[in-house]
Protein backbone atom coordinates (compact mmCIF):
# COMPACT_ATOMS: atom_id res chain seq x y z
CA UNK A 1 0.00 0.00 0.00
CA UNK A 2 1.58 3.30 -1.10
CA UNK A 3 1.76 6.28 1.19
CA UNK A 4 -0.81 8.28 -0.76
CA UNK A 5 -3.46 5.54 -0.66
CA UNK A 6 -2.74 4.87 3.03
CA UNK A 7 -3.25 8.57 3.74
CA UNK A 8 -6.61 8.55 1.95
CA UNK A 9 -7.74 5.52 3.97
CA UNK A 10 -6.70 7.17 7.23
CA UNK A 11 -8.40 10.43 6.21
CA UNK A 12 -11.63 8.57 5.28
CA UNK A 13 -11.57 6.59 8.54
CA UNK A 14 -11.00 9.69 10.62
CA UNK A 15 -13.71 11.58 8.73
CA UNK A 16 -16.17 8.69 9.08
CA UNK A 17 -15.57 8.37 12.80
CA UNK A 18 -15.97 12.14 13.17
CA UNK A 19 -19.18 12.13 11.07
CA UNK A 20 -20.52 9.11 12.92
CA UNK A 21 -19.82 10.75 16.23
CA UNK A 22 -21.48 13.95 15.02
CA UNK A 23 -24.47 11.94 13.77
CA UNK A 24 -24.78 10.12 17.08
CA UNK A 25 -24.56 13.41 18.95
CA UNK A 26 -27.22 14.98 16.73
CA UNK A 27 -29.54 11.99 17.22
CA UNK A 28 -28.99 12.24 20.95
CA UNK A 29 -29.75 15.95 20.89
CA UNK A 30 -32.88 15.36 18.81
CA UNK A 31 -33.98 12.70 21.28
CA UNK A 32 -33.41 15.00 24.26
CA UNK A 33 -35.28 17.82 22.51
CA UNK A 34 -38.18 15.51 21.70
CA UNK A 35 -38.43 14.38 25.31
CA UNK A 36 -38.27 18.01 26.47
CA UNK A 37 -40.95 19.03 23.96
CA UNK A 38 -43.18 16.14 25.00
CA UNK A 39 -42.88 17.05 28.66
CA UNK A 40 -43.57 20.71 27.95
CA UNK A 41 -46.58 20.09 25.74
CA UNK A 42 -48.06 17.01 27.40
CA UNK A 43 -50.03 18.98 30.00
CA UNK A 44 -51.93 20.91 27.34
CA UNK A 45 -52.24 18.12 24.79
CA UNK A 46 -53.37 15.43 27.24
CA UNK A 47 -55.87 17.60 29.09
CA UNK A 48 -57.24 20.41 26.97
CA UNK A 49 -60.53 22.21 27.50
CA UNK A 50 -62.67 19.98 25.26
CA UNK A 51 -64.39 17.93 27.99
CA UNK A 52 -64.81 21.01 30.18
CA UNK A 53 -66.25 23.03 27.32
CA UNK A 54 -68.70 20.21 26.58
CA UNK A 55 -69.76 20.14 30.24
CA UNK A 56 -70.13 23.93 30.33
CA UNK A 57 -72.21 23.97 27.12
CA UNK A 58 -74.49 21.21 28.38
CA UNK A 59 -74.94 22.81 31.81
CA UNK A 60 -75.87 26.15 30.22
CA UNK A 61 -79.10 24.56 29.01
CA UNK A 62 -80.49 24.47 32.54
CA UNK A 63 -80.84 28.26 32.56
CA UNK A 64 -83.66 27.91 30.01
CA UNK A 65 -86.07 27.08 32.82
CA UNK A 66 -85.33 30.09 35.03
CA UNK A 67 -88.51 31.57 36.54
CA UNK A 68 -90.19 28.21 36.00
CA UNK A 69 -92.98 28.85 38.49
CA UNK A 70 -93.98 32.29 37.25
CA UNK A 71 -97.53 31.34 36.21
CA UNK A 72 -98.17 29.32 39.36
CA UNK A 73 -96.87 32.17 41.49
CA UNK A 74 -99.21 34.68 39.84
CA UNK A 75 -102.18 32.42 40.53
CA UNK A 76 -101.23 32.01 44.19
CA UNK A 77 -100.53 35.74 44.51
CA UNK A 78 -104.02 36.59 43.30
CA UNK A 79 -105.65 34.29 45.86
CA UNK A 80 -103.41 35.32 48.77
CA UNK A 81 -103.66 39.05 48.13
CA UNK A 82 -107.44 38.81 48.31
CA UNK A 83 -107.08 37.25 51.78
CA UNK A 84 -104.30 39.59 52.94
CA UNK A 85 -106.21 42.71 51.89
CA UNK A 86 -109.00 41.81 54.34
CA UNK A 87 -106.64 42.08 57.34
CA UNK A 88 -104.93 45.34 58.34
CA UNK A 89 -101.93 43.75 60.06
CA UNK A 90 -101.30 41.31 57.21
CA UNK A 91 -101.53 44.20 54.74
CA UNK A 92 -99.11 46.31 56.79
CA UNK A 93 -96.66 43.40 56.91
CA UNK A 94 -96.18 43.74 53.13
CA UNK A 95 -94.24 46.97 53.81
CA UNK A 96 -90.47 47.12 54.40
CA UNK A 97 -88.30 47.73 57.45
CA UNK A 98 -84.92 49.42 56.96
CA UNK A 99 -81.62 49.25 58.83
CA UNK A 100 -80.50 52.65 60.22
CA UNK A 101 -76.85 51.54 60.05
CA UNK A 102 -76.98 50.21 56.48
CA UNK A 103 -78.74 52.27 53.77
CA UNK A 104 -78.89 49.22 51.47
CA UNK A 105 -80.34 46.72 53.93
CA UNK A 106 -84.06 46.00 54.15
CA UNK A 107 -86.54 43.24 54.89
CA UNK A 108 -90.30 42.73 54.81
CA UNK A 109 -92.16 43.55 58.00
CA UNK A 110 -93.54 40.00 58.07
CA UNK A 111 -89.94 38.72 58.23
CA UNK A 112 -89.25 40.95 61.24
CA UNK A 113 -92.49 39.86 62.92
CA UNK A 114 -91.73 36.20 62.27
CA UNK A 115 -88.23 36.48 63.74
CA UNK A 116 -89.49 38.30 66.88
CA UNK A 117 -92.25 35.78 67.52
CA UNK A 118 -89.94 32.82 67.05
CA UNK A 119 -87.45 34.35 69.51
CA UNK A 120 -90.27 34.66 72.04
CA UNK A 121 -91.20 31.02 71.49
CA UNK A 122 -87.61 29.97 72.12
CA UNK A 123 -87.37 31.84 75.41
CA UNK A 124 -90.82 30.71 76.56
CA UNK A 125 -90.10 27.06 75.78
CA UNK A 126 -92.98 26.73 73.33
CA UNK A 127 -91.76 23.61 71.57
CA UNK A 128 -93.05 20.52 69.86
CA UNK A 129 -92.92 17.05 71.44
CA UNK A 130 -89.60 16.35 69.71
CA UNK A 131 -88.09 19.51 71.19
CA UNK A 132 -88.06 21.66 68.07
CA UNK A 133 -89.28 25.25 68.23
CA UNK A 134 -92.73 25.95 66.79
CA UNK A 135 -92.26 28.18 63.73
CA UNK A 136 -95.03 30.59 62.83
CA UNK A 137 -94.54 31.36 59.14
CA UNK A 138 -95.81 34.80 58.14
CA UNK A 139 -94.19 34.96 54.71
CA UNK A 140 -96.89 34.76 52.01
CA UNK A 141 -96.56 31.67 49.85
CA UNK A 142 -96.25 33.60 46.58
CA UNK A 143 -93.32 35.62 47.96
CA UNK A 144 -91.65 32.44 49.19
CA UNK A 145 -92.04 30.89 45.73
CA UNK A 146 -90.59 34.03 44.11
CA UNK A 147 -87.64 33.81 46.49
CA UNK A 148 -87.04 30.10 45.89
CA UNK A 149 -87.40 30.51 42.13
CA UNK A 150 -84.94 33.41 42.21
CA UNK A 151 -82.56 31.36 44.39
CA UNK A 152 -82.63 28.46 41.93
CA UNK A 153 -81.90 30.86 39.06
CA UNK A 154 -78.93 32.27 41.00
CA UNK A 155 -77.68 28.77 41.77
CA UNK A 156 -77.92 27.84 38.09
CA UNK A 157 -75.97 30.96 37.14
CA UNK A 158 -73.33 30.18 39.79
CA UNK A 159 -72.87 26.68 38.44
CA UNK A 160 -72.48 27.99 34.88
CA UNK A 161 -69.94 30.48 36.22
CA UNK A 162 -68.11 27.57 37.88
CA UNK A 163 -68.02 25.42 34.73
CA UNK A 164 -66.77 28.43 32.76
CA UNK A 165 -63.93 28.85 35.26
CA UNK A 166 -63.02 25.17 34.82
CA UNK A 167 -62.82 25.74 31.06
CA UNK A 168 -60.45 28.66 31.64
CA UNK A 169 -58.23 26.51 33.87
CA UNK A 170 -58.16 23.54 31.49
CA UNK A 171 -57.37 25.67 28.45
CA UNK A 172 -53.76 25.82 27.25
CA UNK A 173 -53.91 29.60 27.49
CA UNK A 174 -52.54 30.49 30.89
CA UNK A 175 -54.84 32.13 33.40
CA UNK A 176 -53.10 34.25 36.00
CA UNK A 177 -53.43 33.27 39.65
CA UNK A 178 -54.79 36.71 40.58
CA UNK A 179 -57.44 36.45 37.82
CA UNK A 180 -58.47 33.03 39.09
CA UNK A 181 -58.70 34.31 42.68
CA UNK A 182 -60.97 37.17 41.65
CA UNK A 183 -63.24 34.92 39.58
CA UNK A 184 -63.42 32.33 42.37
CA UNK A 185 -64.23 35.04 44.95
CA UNK A 186 -67.02 36.44 42.75
CA UNK A 187 -68.34 32.94 42.20
CA UNK A 188 -68.45 32.13 45.91
CA UNK A 189 -70.14 35.46 46.64
CA UNK A 190 -72.87 34.76 44.08
CA UNK A 191 -73.32 31.26 45.46
CA UNK A 192 -73.67 32.62 49.00
CA UNK A 193 -76.41 35.00 47.83
CA UNK A 194 -78.22 32.17 46.06
CA UNK A 195 -78.17 29.87 49.07
CA UNK A 196 -79.44 32.64 51.35
CA UNK A 197 -82.37 33.09 48.94
CA UNK A 198 -83.08 29.40 49.39
CA UNK A 199 -83.08 29.84 53.15
CA UNK A 200 -79.82 28.00 53.82
CA UNK A 201 -78.46 28.50 57.33
CA UNK A 202 -74.75 27.96 56.73
CA UNK A 203 -71.52 29.39 58.05
CA UNK A 204 -69.90 31.67 55.46
CA UNK A 205 -66.83 29.40 55.31
CA UNK A 206 -69.01 26.55 54.05
CA UNK A 207 -70.55 28.48 51.18
CA UNK A 208 -67.54 28.24 48.84
CA UNK A 209 -67.99 26.21 45.66
CA UNK A 210 -64.19 26.21 45.29
CA UNK A 211 -62.81 24.56 48.42
CA UNK A 212 -59.51 25.71 49.93
CA UNK A 213 -57.82 22.51 48.75
CA UNK A 214 -59.22 22.96 45.24
CA UNK A 215 -58.00 26.56 45.10
CA UNK A 216 -54.51 25.42 46.14
CA UNK A 217 -54.57 22.79 43.39
CA UNK A 218 -55.73 25.45 40.93
CA UNK A 219 -52.72 27.62 41.77
CA UNK A 220 -50.41 24.64 41.23
CA UNK A 221 -52.07 23.82 37.91
CA UNK A 222 -51.73 27.43 36.77
CA UNK A 223 -48.00 27.28 37.62
CA UNK A 224 -47.11 23.79 36.31
CA UNK A 225 -49.96 22.73 34.00
CA UNK A 226 -49.80 19.14 35.26
CA UNK A 227 -52.99 17.18 34.85
CA UNK A 228 -52.65 15.73 38.37
CA UNK A 229 -53.55 19.14 39.80
CA UNK A 230 -56.55 19.46 37.49
CA UNK A 231 -57.79 16.07 38.73
CA UNK A 232 -57.27 17.28 42.31
CA UNK A 233 -59.41 20.37 41.58
CA UNK A 234 -62.35 18.26 40.40
CA UNK A 235 -62.06 15.72 43.21
CA UNK A 236 -61.65 18.37 45.93
CA UNK A 237 -64.66 20.30 44.60
CA UNK A 238 -66.96 17.26 44.30
CA UNK A 239 -68.15 17.55 47.90
CA UNK A 240 -68.98 21.24 47.39
CA UNK A 241 -70.78 20.48 44.11
CA UNK A 242 -72.77 17.69 45.80
CA UNK A 243 -73.79 20.11 48.59
CA UNK A 244 -74.78 22.73 46.01
CA UNK A 245 -76.91 20.17 44.15
CA UNK A 246 -78.48 19.00 47.41
CA UNK A 247 -79.66 22.55 48.22
CA UNK A 248 -81.13 22.89 44.74
CA UNK A 249 -82.93 19.54 44.98
CA UNK A 250 -84.27 20.39 48.45
CA UNK A 251 -85.72 23.63 47.09
CA UNK A 252 -87.35 21.75 44.21
CA UNK A 253 -88.86 19.23 46.65
CA UNK A 254 -90.24 22.02 48.85
CA UNK A 255 -91.85 23.61 45.80
CA UNK A 256 -93.39 20.29 44.72
CA UNK A 257 -94.92 19.65 48.16
CA UNK A 258 -96.32 23.18 48.41
CA UNK A 259 -97.72 23.06 44.88
CA UNK A 260 -99.64 19.91 45.83
CA UNK A 261 -100.96 21.64 48.96
CA UNK A 262 -101.96 24.70 46.93
CA UNK A 263 -103.76 22.49 44.43
CA UNK A 264 -105.80 20.87 47.21
CA UNK A 265 -106.63 24.29 48.69
CA UNK A 266 -107.75 25.61 45.31
CA UNK A 267 -109.78 22.46 44.61
CA UNK A 268 -111.54 22.76 47.97
CA UNK A 269 -112.50 26.35 47.18
CA UNK A 270 -113.71 25.52 43.67
CA UNK A 271 -115.77 22.55 44.84
CA UNK A 272 -117.45 24.76 47.41
CA UNK A 273 -118.25 27.26 44.65
CA UNK A 274 -119.63 24.41 42.52
CA UNK A 275 -121.91 23.24 45.36
CA UNK A 276 -123.37 26.70 45.91
CA UNK A 277 -123.77 27.44 42.21
CA UNK A 278 -127.32 27.17 40.90
CA UNK A 279 -126.82 27.32 37.11
CA UNK A 280 -125.46 24.61 34.80
CA UNK A 281 -123.31 27.19 33.03
CA UNK A 282 -121.54 28.20 36.24
CA UNK A 283 -121.08 24.57 37.26
CA UNK A 284 -119.49 23.82 33.88
CA UNK A 285 -117.18 26.84 34.15
CA UNK A 286 -116.05 25.70 37.61
CA UNK A 287 -115.50 22.16 36.33
CA UNK A 288 -113.30 23.60 33.57
CA UNK A 289 -111.28 25.50 36.20
CA UNK A 290 -110.81 22.34 38.28
CA UNK A 291 -109.56 20.43 35.23
CA UNK A 292 -107.26 23.27 34.16
CA UNK A 293 -105.85 23.54 37.69
CA UNK A 294 -105.23 19.79 37.82
CA UNK A 295 -103.60 19.79 34.37
CA UNK A 296 -101.26 22.70 35.13
CA UNK A 297 -100.35 21.26 38.53
CA UNK A 298 -99.57 17.85 37.04
CA UNK A 299 -97.41 19.38 34.30
CA UNK A 300 -95.58 21.54 36.86
CA UNK A 301 -94.83 18.51 39.03
CA UNK A 302 -93.57 16.62 35.95
CA UNK A 303 -91.27 19.55 35.17
CA UNK A 304 -89.98 19.76 38.76
CA UNK A 305 -89.33 16.01 38.77
CA UNK A 306 -87.31 16.42 35.57
CA UNK A 307 -85.46 19.37 37.13
CA UNK A 308 -84.58 17.24 40.16
CA UNK A 309 -83.24 14.51 37.88
CA UNK A 310 -81.23 17.08 35.89
CA UNK A 311 -79.59 18.45 39.03
CA UNK A 312 -78.63 14.92 40.04
CA UNK A 313 -77.17 14.36 36.57
CA UNK A 314 -75.10 17.55 36.91
CA UNK A 315 -73.31 16.17 39.99
CA UNK A 316 -72.67 12.81 38.29
CA UNK A 317 -71.32 14.44 35.13
CA UNK A 318 -69.01 16.69 37.16
CA UNK A 319 -67.53 13.60 38.80
CA UNK A 320 -66.80 12.10 35.36
CA UNK A 321 -64.52 15.03 34.52
CA UNK A 322 -61.74 13.72 36.77
CA UNK A 323 -61.68 10.26 35.16
CA UNK A 324 -61.90 11.78 31.68
CA UNK A 325 -58.60 13.61 32.23
CA UNK A 326 -56.87 10.24 32.55
CA UNK A 327 -58.87 8.28 29.97
CA UNK A 328 -59.43 11.06 27.43
CA UNK A 329 -63.07 9.95 27.19
CA UNK A 330 -65.90 12.16 28.39
CA UNK A 331 -69.62 12.04 27.76
CA UNK A 332 -72.30 14.47 28.84
CA UNK A 333 -75.02 12.58 26.92
CA UNK A 334 -77.05 11.79 30.05
CA UNK A 335 -77.00 15.40 31.19
CA UNK A 336 -77.87 16.68 27.71
CA UNK A 337 -80.81 14.25 27.44
CA UNK A 338 -82.15 15.34 30.84
CA UNK A 339 -81.87 19.02 29.97
CA UNK A 340 -83.61 18.53 26.61
CA UNK A 341 -86.50 16.76 28.33
CA UNK A 342 -86.63 19.50 30.96
CA UNK A 343 -86.75 22.21 28.29
CA UNK A 344 -89.58 20.42 26.46
CA UNK A 345 -91.63 20.06 29.64
CA UNK A 346 -91.05 23.73 30.43
CA UNK A 347 -92.21 24.82 26.96
CA UNK A 348 -95.28 22.56 27.21
CA UNK A 349 -96.11 24.09 30.60
CA UNK A 350 -95.73 27.62 29.23
CA UNK A 351 -98.07 26.79 26.36
CA UNK A 352 -100.63 25.23 28.71
CA UNK A 353 -100.54 28.30 30.97
CA UNK A 354 -101.05 30.59 27.98
CA UNK A 355 -104.08 28.55 26.90
CA UNK A 356 -105.58 28.73 30.40
CA UNK A 357 -105.01 32.51 30.57
CA UNK A 358 -106.59 32.93 27.14
CA UNK A 359 -109.63 30.86 28.13
CA UNK A 360 -110.01 32.85 31.37
CA UNK A 361 -109.85 36.15 29.46
CA UNK A 362 -112.55 34.97 27.03
CA UNK A 363 -114.80 33.82 29.88
CA UNK A 364 -114.48 37.14 31.76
Amino acid sequence: MNASYKCKIENWSTSTIRNLSSFRNSRFLIFIFSVFLTVCLSACSTVGPKAFTKFNTAANGITAIDAALHSHTLMVKKREMEEISKDQKATNNLALNFDVDDPFKYEFKFTTEERKENEKRKTSGNQNVNGTVVIDKKEPLFIKWQRLDSGLSELNASFIQYTSLLVALADCELIKAEDFDKLATDLNGNLSSALISLGAKLDASKLALFSTAASTAAHKYISYKRKKYLIDIINDNQKSVDAFIEHARNAVEILAVEIQAENLCCHKSLIEQWRTSSTPGNKRAIADKIYANSKITGMTLDMLKSLDKTYKSLAITHKKLATSIESGQFSADGLIANIKRLQKLYKDLQKANEEVDKAAAQAA
